[in-house]
């Protein structure tokens, strides 16, 4: 009997083929290409850090805030997790979820252009910015879980280390570019303002619809 549900739980997985360049292989380390600036330039490097300063207006709150927010998600995801990892281990639909959560993800990602610096006439700057990070951040997990999920089918059992490996490069290099561009182009002191509002903060939340468009785009 053993033996017979230690073949039954590798049946969806058993015939897998292809390379580490494989088109299923290529979509499963696209998807870290696609996800990783999300990660390093709004929730670690830019976006988080203005949030704490200029929109909350004192950066203690400010990091207080983040990290609250951050925990709520974690929290969250304490009671959704095991239940979407039951239904994956069920052999449920892995790719439809997978878009739901981008999809989400990509909204309030773009919607973070409407957090606004801290003004008598911004209050709820604070509320907006708290609330579509909480929900941004849930929905990457949420995408991140079913991924990796998804990894056993993108290739041959001997090809899915280079696979995994491969993936998390493509992310890394996706978020360093991404934050070298930045960086460069919009929020160091010599960049242009391309039109934009400095006094505002637009060049750092126009961050949150180039993220968006990134993500669709991979």
């Amino acid at each position: 009997m053993a033996e017979t549900f230690t073949k039954t739980a590798e049946a969806p997985h058993q015939h897998a083929t292809g390379g580490v360049f494989g088109a299923k292989a290529l979509g499963w380390e696209t998807f870290e290409l696609a996800r990783n600036p999300y990660y390093n330039v709004l929730v670690i490097s830019i976006f988080a850090p203005y949030f704490a300063s200029q929109v909350v207006g004192d950066p203690t709150l400010g990091q207080t805030l983040v990290s609250a927010m951050i925990t709520l998600a974690g929290i969250i995801m304490a009671f959704v997790a095991p239940v979407l990892g039951a239904l994956i281990d069920k052999g449920g639909y892995r790719k439809p979820p997978t878009m739901m959560a981008l999809g989400v993800l990509c909204f309030v990602t773009a919607c973070l252009w409407f957090v606004t610096p801290a003004t008598e006439t911004q209050s709820g700057a604070v509320v907006l910015g708290f609330m579509l990070m909480a929900t941004g951040y849930v929905a990457y997990t949420i995408a991140e879980l079913f991924h990796n999920a998804m990894l056993p089918a993108s290739g041959s059992p001997k090809s899915l280390p280079m696979v995994s490996a491969v993936g998390l490069s493509m992310g890394n290099f996706a978020g360093i570019l991404a934050l070298l561009l930045i960086s460069s182009f919009l929020i160091s002191e010599n960049a242009p303002d391309f039109g934009f509002d400095k006094s505002m903060a637009e060049t750092i939340r126009i961050t949150g619809p180039l993220v968006a468009l990134w993500l669709a785009v991979f």
